[in-house]
């Protein structure tokens, strides 16, 4: 049976982000077995913590980087010292990367500080995913796979109340904005 031939669409034009994702780079990897039989573990990814680094952000640098974790078996502490805490937890794991981000010199403060909020963590969460998935894998457990986050839709305000350009979320749930 021969397959149809695939058909050509037009190119979809496509701007491109201001924000620019430059380089990762994995800073730590960590894992502790707390019990001693690793194949009965198995562990579900919602149940990881996934957290943001929000450091200051330097004005005109133009580059923004921002830390990122993957964390099961670990108090949430992102400045501080992970102790481990075994008597609650088959095991304990952390993946931590840096994004560099290339900005616009012109972007303001608060623009950059809503994208380190929001929208790093969805563009760093797939190496955060195959970062766990891998070590958890090779530690000898259950691989652990990490949801998929769900990405808003989003949309440049009409009119911004501070001058600045702004975005909102838009539910998926609810209708494209008109073309009118």
């Amino acid at each position: 049976m021969s397959m149809p031939p695939i058909k050509a669409t037009p190119k979809i034009p496509v701007a491109p982000h201001p924000i620019e994702l430059l380089d990762v780079q994995v800073t730590q990897l960590f894992f502790v077995l707390n019990t001693g039989n690793e194949s009965d573990i198995s562990i579900n990814g919602h149940d990881v913590n996934l957290l943001i680094r929000q450091d200051p952000i330097e004005s005109n640098s133009g580059s923004l980087i921002v830390a990122a974790r993957a964390m099961y078996g670990l108090p949430i502490d992102m400045h501080g010292s992970d102790h481990l805490n075994s008597d609650s937890f088959p095991c304990s794991f952390m993946v931590e990367l840096n994004g560099k981000f290339r900005v616009p010199l012109s972007m303001s403060i608060t623009i950059l500080q809503r994208f380190q909020k929001n929208g790093a963590l969805l563009i760093l969460s797939p190496f955060l995913r195959e970062h766990v998935y891998s070590l958890t894998g090779r530690a000898g457990i259950k691989p652990v796979t990490i949801p998929l986050m769900q990405v808003p839709i989003f949309k440049m305000a009409e009119e911004p109340s501070d001058g600045e350009p702004d975005v909102e979320a838009v539910s998926s749930q609810s209708k494209p904005p008109s073309s009118e």
